[in-house]
């Protein structure tokens, strides 16, 4: 009898493994890649939502002095509710690591900040201060 001394593959079994992993990978990579987005969009929607319940605790506790300065509503700055421990610091920044306000040298406020609107006491995150009223 003949033995036979197999000591690897052939090309021909390399090359179809090679083909079913990169079949494999294909269906894989997109189905990570989405979730992660889908996973930092929750994490900015969470955060946005925590935001604006801390700015409502913020006017809740700070009624006497908000100015509206003639407006129905006004903003209340992200860096306003960090300073007064409404807020963690990470709020600094949003899911992808972005800073979500600037303060310059002068103390000049811009980037996100929640709106208060006083006729429907509701509160809503927006990305420019533009247009509103500082609250306090």
């Amino acid at each position: 009898m003949k033995s036979l001394n197999n000591r690897g593959f052939t090309l021909v079994e390399l090359l179809a493994v090679l083909v079913i992993l990169i079949s494999i990978m294909s269906v894989v990579v997109p189905v990570v890649s989405d979730s992660l987005g889908r996973s930092k969009d929750n994490q900015d929607k969470r955060n946005k939502k925590m935001l604006e319940l801390a700015a409502e605790s913020f006017v809740t506790d700070n009624k006497s002095k908000i100015n509206f300065g003639g407006a129905t509503d006004c903003y209340i700055t992200i860096f306003d509710l960090i300073k007064n421990n409404y807020v963690d610091k990470q709020f600094e920044f949003d899911a992808n690591g972005k800073k979500v306000f600037n303060l310059d040298d002068s103390g000049n406020y811009s980037g996100a900040c929640i709106i208060f609107d006083m006729d429907s006491y509701s509160f809503e995150y927006k990305d420019s201060t533009s247009g509103y009223t500082k609250c306090i």
